[in-house]
């Protein structure tokens, strides 16, 4: 637990550098719950569920990452390139080799508890 929150730390500490480096600046698009004037989260939740497509959910998604880019001072694509192309194929790759990991050393327990070691 303690070397993935260290490289979480550390993965997050580089990616915000790169972000801030690679800054555009740009600010732009309409949130989904704005679209649409609801009055609170929960009305907006109730319309969510309701719908018979994902299409809602995908738009209410964007809009998260347009809040918290905007949050954060980056644009949509910027958290999006974050999000999709740096922080998701790192963590796929993190948690192969944990499980590989984990795997081996299991094989080697195993091994050590039959030949009696």
């Amino acid at each position: 637990m303690k070397k993935f929150i260290l490289f979480s730390i550390i993965f997050w500490t580089i990616t915000l550098c790169v972000i801030s480096f690679i800054k555009s600046g740009e600010k732009k698009g309409i949130h989904y719950y704005h679209s649409k004037r609801f009055d609170s989260s929960i009305s907006l939740f109730e319309d969510l569920l309701k719908q018979k497509s994902t299409d809602g959910i995908f738009e209410w998604c964007c809009d998260c990452i347009q809040f918290y880019a905007h949050k954060m001072g980056f644009t949509y694509e910027e958290l999006n390139i974050v999000i999709f192309v740096i922080f998701q194929p790192a963590m796929i790759m993190y948690l192969f080799c944990y499980i590989l990991h984990l795997r081996l050393s299991f094989k080697i327990r195993l091994l050590n508890l039959t030949t009696g070691s």
